[in-house]
């Protein structure tokens, strides 16, 4: 399994964890504001949904959360399952912020949450109390 992040410019350094779950877990520390392509690679080919574009966006200090960006983190869900989902989004700490979501479409929401500071935020989506495929991100 390998795991690359990369941008127009450069390849972004990646710590990939196995979960023993038949999952990962990678963390990487985005160096420019920019779209980032995050391939994950088995026997050199992509899985299934690889790749995929995260767009890393400088918050300018005016605004006070990801509802005054054009984009949130959208998240593809189970059609109609708009009811049943809800979103907790972690700190670095692992303290809960506040977060909401919207609905764009049958099967995609967008969640938007504050970032007091900087590090690595975990937004966990849960259908029936389970997380969905993706979850946390």
């Amino acid at each position: 399994m390998e795991v690359l992040v990369e941008t127009e410019d450069e390849t972004v350094p990646v710590t990939v964890e196995d979960n023993f779950n038949d999952s990962i877990t990678c963390y990487y520390t985005p160096t420019i504001w920019a779209d980032h392509t995050i391939s994950v690679l088995y026997n050199k080919e992509h899985v299934r949904d690889s790749p995929k574009i995260l767009k890393v966006y400088e918050i300018d200090p005016n605004k006070k959360s990801m509802d005054d960006l054009d984009n949130g983190l959208i998240v593809k869900i189970p059609p109609g399952s708009h009811d049943s989902i809800f979103v907790e989004v972690e700190d670095p700490d692992g303290m809960l912020v506040d977060s909401s979501f919207t609905t764009l479409g049958p099967d995609c929401i967008k969640i938007c949450f504050e970032t007091p500071f900087h590090g690595v935020y975990l937004c966990n989506v849960f259908f029936h109390n389970v997380h969905i495929k993706g979850s946390p991100i």
